[in-house]
């Protein structure tokens, strides 16, 4: 693997805002606010490296047919970045590769080899072994997402956070970006697209949290939306920021942590109030898990705005419903009455 050097840095400078559009545009990314990893996520242990050491750390896998892949043995995640001219734009990219690691534990359909071939010189002699106890095996490819690949195209890094979108096949932007690849003598990464929930999102992880504070959130009912809801156009911070004054009907999903949950919430933010589509001040309607949860704790809510507020750099208010008999109590809370 002979590869041009290239020096990364967490350092990102966020993406221009009309690219972003003509690539959403033109199909080439999913039309909607960034996906997002978090560099210290607990839940999935990850790590930032530069892409000289994620390099230096891949497994070359010769198998008897005479090709050859490469594998990331090490446990964390590997997150890095690379800068692609493509499109007359110098882009970065994330970098990524599912570790082939016996702790993995979405190893499927690996288990055999992960269990028996701990180290990087043993996969190896497993792949060029070829006998009864091992050759059904190594007939099964690793996932694609074990190896090497572009996760997305990255738009702005917020303290330890990357947002990014993937990137659909078949595609004049996925075939320039594995032009500007093989220039580097990098065509060894791929690109991932995800296909199978790449224009929707789950949470269920801060669902189950978020359900153990029935104190803090309506837990046990979900947001009524307005038809406004359905016409709303989710973009990226960046976006929202940029144009949250004079564009109706956008939306934001953007993640903001709290002391009272481990996991950072993901808020649904729009520029227009519950009930009409007119432009207002930024408010959050609540927790989008994809229905949309609502807090009736207002120090929660109090929280959750500031913080959100202080991320985006502009003035966020947040949506409270206190349950009561009859109808809830419904209310904005306002920065301004803090």
């Amino acid at each position: 693997m002979n590869s041009e050097v290239l020096h990364s840095s967490p350092e990102i400078k966020p993406i221009n805002l009309d690219f972003l559009r003509s690539v959403k545009d033109q199909n080439f990314i999913y039309d909607q606010s960034p996906f997002w990893w978090k560099i210290d996520y607990s839940h999935d242990p990850r790590e930032y490296i530069s892409y000289e050491k994620f390099q230096s750390q891949l497994v070359e896998i010769k198998t008897n047919d005479n090709e050859s892949f490469f594998l990331y043995p090490n446990p964390k995640v590997p997150i890095t970045t690379i800068e692609l001219d493509v499109f007359d734009q110098k882009l970065n990219f994330m970098v990524t590769a599912r570790p082939f690691h016996p702790k993995e534990r979405n190893s499927q359909p690996s288990d055999y080899f992960l269990n028996t071939f701990k180290t990087p010189n043993k996969l190896k002699e497993a792949f060029l072994k070829d006998d009864e106890s091992t050759r059904p095996y190594l007939r099964k490819v690793p996932h694609e997402h074990f190896f090497p690949h572009i996760r997305g195209l990255i738009t702005s890094k917020r303290e330890n956070t990357f947002f990014w979108y993937s990137i659909h096949n078949d595609t004049l932007f996925k075939k320039a970006i594995e032009e500007s690849l093989e220039k580097k003598n990098m065509s060894y990464l791929g690109i991932f697209d995800e296909g199978y929930g790449g224009s929707t999102r789950n949470y269920p992880l801060v669902e189950e949290e978020i359900n153990e504070h029935p104190d803090l959130f309506n837990t046990k009912k979900f947001l009524s939306l307005s038809n406004s809801f359905f016409i709303q156009k989710k973009v990226s911070a960046e976006e929202f920021v940029e144009y949250h004054q004079n564009q109706k009907n956008l939306s934001l999903i953007y993640p903001v942590k709290i002391p009272e949950i481990s996991l950072d919430l993901p808020l649904y933010i729009a520029n227009h109030s519950i009930d009409s589509d007119e432009i207002t001040k930024p408010l959050v309607y609540g927790i989008y898990l994809p229905g949309i949860m609502t807090v009736k704790d207002e120090r929660i809510a109090k929280s959750i705005s500031q913080s959100i507020s202080k991320d985006l750099g502009l003035q966020v208010d947040i949506f409270l419903s206190i349950p009561k008999k009859g109808r809830p109590e419904q209310k904005r809370i306002s920065l301004d009455e803090l």
